[in-house]
This record gives structure tokens, sequence and C-alpha cells, in this order.
């Protein structure tokens, strides 16, 4: 994005508001902006479905703190995809890639996903994809990851309200909440999730911390290779086909 001119930007932006006016309200086109679209290196994938309709997006930025001496790295993003289409594929691979890319490129410096889930669905493909999720119902919330995620998101303005410690306030109403099914409510970490989590049908989101190593990036090609990114990394909403 930093790479357009003003007029260019505009317009793409606007695009990009229109598809995440779909799932919920409460952000006017500048604030959706600013934590879209929050720097210049942003890196954003445009999914498109055959005709040319712009299906969805997502978009990655990496932000670096200094704690305790030494530099880490955060991945933060968002994406959304309109629901006749499905791109959960393609905009799983870019992320992924994206968070391959800066790992080898950057192999001393540690290196997570930030994220700020809205719903159970993602959460338990989270889970089920990666070696480590925190917070997790075996796994807890480590002290020196809750203070990377403290740190980080402090720096992004995001802070934790009320009696449940990891979950924030993002000012947005979601519009399309989907009930959960009878099978999924059984699901362990859907359970998980929902106890940790009881606001999000408000608007509320679980701060999620993943290591993005090696062996955390293998388990999540592991989970492709075995069922798909469709099933293993389809983070986003949708329906039918997109291609970026």
């Amino acid at each position: 994005m930093g790479g357009l001119a003003v007029a260019e930007r505009e317009a793409v932006l606007e695009r990009l508001y229109s598809v995440f006016c779909t799932y919920f309200s409460g952000h006017d086109r500048d604030t959706f902006a600013s934590i879209a679209l929050p720097t210049a290196e942003t890196r954003l994938a445009l999914l498109y479905a055959d005709d040319g309709t712009l299906a969805g997006f997502t978009s990655n930025t990496i932000q670096r703190l200094t704690i305790d001496g030494r530099v880490h790295a955060a991945m933060g993003g968002s994406g959304f995809i309109l629901p006749a289409y499905k791109g959960g594929t393609m905009a799983g691979a870019y992320t992924l890639s994206e968070a391959a890319r800066f790992m080898l490129r950057h192999p001393r410096v540690p290196f997570g996903f930030l994220g700020a889930l809205l719903g159970p669905t993602t959460y338990q493909r989270f889970a089920r994809s990666f070696a480590r999720v925190y917070p997790h119902r075996r796994l807890g919330f480590p002290p020196e990851v809750a203070r990377l995620v403290r740190e980080f998101a402090r720096a992004r303005n995001l802070s934790p309200e009320g009696a449940q410690p990891w979950t924030v306030n993002l000012g947005v109403r979601p519009l399309r909440t989907a009930p959960i099914t009878a099978e999924r409510a059984r699901d362990p970490d859907v359970q998980y999730f929902c106890a940790a989590n009881p606001g999000y049908v408000d608007g509320r989101a679980l701060l999620v911390w993943i290591p993005l190593d090696a062996a955390n990036i293998a388990s999540a090609a592991g989970a492709l290779a075995r069922d798909g990114f469709r099933g293993a990394l389809g983070w986003l909403p949708g329906g039918g086909p997109a291609r970026a």
C-alpha cells in the first residue's frame, strides 16, 4: 500500500472497508484503516472472484519491540472474505508464507503472531493447526508469553478490560454471528474459548499468541498436508472460491 498514489490507496481502502462492513459495525473508514493498514510496510493480498470482483483481502503487519534488551517481533493482521466466496486456502497460504519469510530473514529474532480473535471457530482452527497456541486448555498462558502479549498489546493500544485479563474490546459489533452447532459445542477448544471470552458475541476479542518458529510453522504445514488449507488454515469466513 505504501507504493500506491493517494487516490489509488483511497480507492483500495474504500473497497476493503465495504468487505469489512459485511461482518462488523462500529468502525468508520479511518478507524478501520488504522487497524487493517497501520503502516506503509503492511503487506496486503487482495482476493478476486473469477469475474474480477473483489472477494476479500488479508493484510499482515510485523511489529518490533525491545523487551528486556532483546528485539522481539509480532505479526498481526486482518482478513475478511465476502460470504459468497471461499478464500481460506490462499489467505492462509499468504499469511504462513509471510511468517516463514520473516523467520528465514531474521532467524535470531523471537517471533510470534498476536491475534485478537472474535469467534470460537477461528480459535478452534488455530488450536488444531499449530502445536502451540496460547492461551490453551492444556498449555495455559506461561508468564513469559503473557509478558510478550502485554507489551505488544499495549503498543497496539489494546487494553484488557474486566475480569478476563486477556480479552479486549475492539469497538466493533458482529453482524453475522453464527450459532454454535451442538457438535461444535462439544469441542474442547470451542468450550475453552467460550469460557475464556464469553463476551465474543458482543464484539470482545481474546488475545492469542502463536509462536512462529520452525517447529510451530512445520506443525501448521503438517496440518495443511493432512487436511488442506480450508480445514487447517481456513482462518477467514466465506462461501464460493476466490483467487489471489
